[in-house]
């Protein structure tokens, strides 16, 4: 039997890159330091649903092209991988907006989440920092809901909650 979940205000899942105290920190103040076990951050003004940083504040167990502590060679870890997937398909599939914030070239899953929630329907923000090159990434932006370039963190705080003041919505969302 599922459970119902009700929350007032937008559920928003914060796409972009995860590093140690990243830009999520000045958005989501109690964001916990590791998983947050049932997937919802209840603000006040907002449901946040995901993703959370795995291993910590994600400040370990990184080399050179892994994830984490995530290597291809090891079919162990390929099913913790294939976990965090699942998990971050399960926070889009509660959200009703995903609010990307692009710092990277090479945020390749950023890229595939704004893909996945706009294929089922939700409301899609990009939003860049000075240093990214928003036209290299025409291919998802041509397709978003809003797009917004040279914000900086400073900025940041102050362009969700026009985000925010736009999303109006109620969700149920099943567990």
């Amino acid at each position: 039997m599922s459970e119902l979940l009700f929350h007032d205000g937008p559920h928003i899942y914060m796409a972009g890159k995860i590093e140690l105290n990243c830009w999520r920190h000045t958005l989501v103040p109690n964001l916990p330091s590791c998983e947050h076990q049932n997937g919802i951050l209840p603000q006040p003004n907002f449901v946040y649903v995901r993703p959370y940083p795995i291993g910590c504040d994600h400040g370990g167990f990184h080399g050179s092209s892994q994830h984490g502590d995530m290597s291809l060679r090891d079919k162990t870890l390929v099913r913790k991988q294939l976990d965090v997937v699942a998990q971050c398909f399960e926070g889009l599939e509660r959200c009703g907006t995903l609010f990307a914030y692009i710092n990277a070239p090479d945020c390749y899953g950023t890229i595939s989440e704004i893909e996945y929630a706009l294929q089922n329907d939700k409301y899609v923000v990009i939003v860049f920092d000075p240093s990214a090159n928003a036209s290299d990434f025409w291919f998802i932006t041509v397709r978003a809901h809003r797009v917004l370039v040279g914000v900086t963190l400073e900025q940041l705080p102050y362009v969700f909650e026009q985000v925010l003041s736009q999303c109006v919505e109620f969700v149920c969302c099943e567990r």
